[in-house]
């Protein structure tokens, strides 16, 4: 058994791997801490020692004692975890006295006391308001003894007789088994309950248990959409010159013969029907291209309508498709559904989002074939196909397994801090089983990456890396570099094949990913050769080996972020039809631009968010005529040149319509 745990001492506190078999005792642990830390203890190590724990998910102020004869492995201590060694005086601090090994935490996340956290032991939990609760909530709107939470291998929530009952998913319950993800009313306040290790009599060694939950994502590949028929170009007429002159000669030619006047005036009124016939045809001709840019004008504005409505559901789709730093880490505390949800087979397996931006959108607009029409309405068929080839407001995903690998160039802390956040986001969404995390940093900035070593992904037995997988110093990096050169010279046979640059007007193939995949992340001040480094990016990817490299300038990666230092995002929003291509309104120096990170409020130094721009003020309107002139005014503006009368006319019925 192999547990990560901090132990403090009079020295100051140490980050330490502690590795006992299953016979070994707390007291037998927390001696040999006693005697193999250099910097000595106030404890003497010829007495009876226990552990003092101070659970991860409890916090430091909540501390239990464990019992100095019972098994290390069945004590119920989790990785993550603060111990001290203390005398075996019989002592318990905390408010589980008494009542075991903690294996839930109840969290409450509203009401007056929002943000405690209880531990819960095996068996019954009661909660109120009264002294002799187990978990005492100073809710007034709770009951003295309101409910009790049973823990045993389920977890159920019991309404005793309580005045505002239980709520659990919008309905009042006496009695119902609940989750990490269900939310729990008592009175105004709201709590959840957390599992955090099996139950003692059932587990072999300190465990987390959580089972990946099949997370279901719509699917929208895309719809293609035609484009409405533009009015055909009307055919030119002649002016008949020859068959007006015909029947004059004609006539002359008469008077001259027959000298009959009645004939010579019927001949002359020959080509004041032909003038007569050729103006209807004029008239006619121009009503029928009336007409049609009348039908033509009303049919592009209902496929923008329809365009609009797919283009929302496409980003709401694309943002379920890939959540941000800051839902991850809500859901990463509570065990819940996107926990570790992303396996082999899902598209977006090694997926980071790097931010939101605009994106080549999956619909398309058909146009017609032949360009037999007015220039006029080519020209807003070609707006319509432009404004809606691209789509704003969603993520900008960097797919390792596709790149092989990602750089983060910009300002040292900035870029950092964004490397950060791809790195936690494949720890929340990937299980340890099938992504390793490995890390190469400078020494200067090893305490923003000290928390790597608590990830599950840099010590799982299922790594294909042996040894430690954080390095700071050139001879800790110069033997993690041999071990990951080695795994891909066993994985690979001969040279690797040349990828070559990414190219955005065409669609690449997504290869198969290897797993169990090992994600390498390279800081430019690592203290390793640089050489090495660019081998391992280059033959990386195909043996499963990928590349996060965060540095001032471009490295040798094929598809690079740019950060912005600016805390201000850019006027217009960054147009991107891929991440490694972007178009603002002036020239930038990066591939892809995103604003400013926002760190949790929390106890965590990771951003809770990346975004390229903030999010725009959607506007509000009174009733839903407002709703379609404020489209059909907006369409008109962009895509549509109202010429001649029949623009006036559509667009002044429009107006009538929504004013009735």
């Amino acid at each position: 058994m192999k547990l990560k745990l901090t132990l403090r001492r009079p020295a100051g506190p140490v980050d330490l791997t502690v590795t006992a078999d299953g016979t070994a005792t707390v007291s037998d642990v927390a001696r040999m801490l006693v005697v193999a830390d250099p910097q000595g203890s106030s404890t003497e190590a010829n007495g009876t020692m226990t552990l003092a724990v101070s659970d991860p998910f409890v916090g430091s102020s909540s501390l239990r004692t464990l019992s100095a004869g019972a098994s290390f492995a069945e004590a119920g201590v989790l990785s993550g975890a603060t111990v001290q060694v203390v005398d075996d005086s019989g002592s318990f601090a905390g408010s589980g006295e008494g009542r075991g090994t903690a294996v839930a935490t109840l969290r409450v996340l509203s009401g007056p006391d929002a943000g405690r956290e209880f531990a819960l032991p095996m068996g019954a939990t009661s909660i109120g308001r009264d002294r002799g609760a187990d978990v005492r909530l100073s809710d007034p709107m709770v009951s003295k003894i309101h409910a009790r939470v049973n823990v045993g291998e389920s977890i159920e929530i019991i309404d005793l007789n309580s005045a505002n009952g239980v709520v659990v998913g919008g309905g009042e319950v006496s009695r119902a088994t609940v989750s990490s993800s269900d939310v729990i009313v008592l009175g105004d306040s709201s709590v959840c309950v957390v599992r955090t290790q099996q139950p003692p009599r059932d587990a072999t060694a300190p465990q987390l248990d959580h089972v990946r939950s099949p997370r279901v994502v719509p699917a929208y590949a895309g719809e293609e959409f035609l484009a409405p028929t533009p009015p055909k170009l009307p055919q030119r007429q002649r002016f008949p010159f020859v068959a007006l002159a015909a029947p004059l000669i004609m006539g002359a030619v008469l008077w001259a013969v027959t000298q009959e006047l009645l004939g010579v005036i019927m001949m002359a009124m020959t080509p004041v029907l032909l003038v007569g016939a050729y103006v209807d045809q004029s008239v006619t001709s121009r009503r029928e291209l009336k007409a049609q840019r009348k039908v033509f004008d009303e049919g592009m504005l209902r496929t923008q309508e329809r365009l609009e409505q797919a283009r929302d559901e496409e980003r709401r789709v694309r943002l379920a498709e890939l959540p941000t730093t800051g839902e991850l880490q809500d859901d990463a505390r509570r065990l819940g559904p996107l926990l570790w949800t992303e396996r082999t087979e899902s598209p977006r397996f090694l997926t980071i989002n790097v931010g939101r931006g605009r994106a080549r959108a999956r619909n398309r607009v058909v146009l017609p074939q032949a360009q037999e029409t007015v220039p006029e309405c080519w020209e807003q068929l070609l707006g319509l196909q432009q404004e809606f080839a691209t789509i704003d407001q969603v993520p900008l995903a960097a797919d390792l397994v596709v790149a092989g690998s990602v750089g983060f160039a910009g300002a040292d802390g900035v870029a950092r801090d964004v490397a950060r956040a791809a790195v936690f986001q494949l720890a929340a969404r990937h299980s340890p089983a099938e992504v390793a995390i490995a890390a190469i940093v400078s020494p200067s900035s090893a305490p923003d990456w000290d928390w790597l070593k608590w990830l599950p992904h840099t010590s799982s037995s299922h790594s294909p890396l042996a040894g430690s997988h954080v390095a700071s110093v050139r001879g800790e990096a110069s033997a993690l570099l041999s071990r990951i050169e080695g795994l891909i010279d066993s994985r690979v046979d001969g040279a690797t094949a040349r990828r070559g640059p990414l190219d955005s007007d065409k669609q690449h193939e997504r290869p198969e990913p290897i797993v169990p995949a090992v994600v390498v992340v390279i800081e430019n001040g690592a203290p390793a050769d640089r050489a090495r480094l660019t081998r391992i990016v280059e033959r990386g990817p195909d043996a499963g080996v990928h590349v996060i490299w965060c540095a001032p300038a471009s490295s040798s990666c094929r598809r690079h972020v740019a950060v912005s230092s600016l805390w201000t995002a850019p006027r217009h929003p960054v147009s991107s039809d891929r991440c490694g291509s972007v178009r603002g309104p002036r020239r930038w120096s990066s591939s892809t631009s995103t604003g400013p990170q926002r760190t949790s409020s929390r106890a965590s130094s990771l951003p809770s968010s990346i975004s390229a721009f903030p999010k725009p003020t959607t506007p509000t309107f009174p009733d839903r005529c407002r709703i379609r002139r404020s489209r059909a005014w907006r369409f008109s503006t962009r895509l549509i040149r109202w010429s001649n009368g029949g623009g006036r006319t559509a667009r002044s019925r429009r107006e009538t319509g929504a004013r009735r």
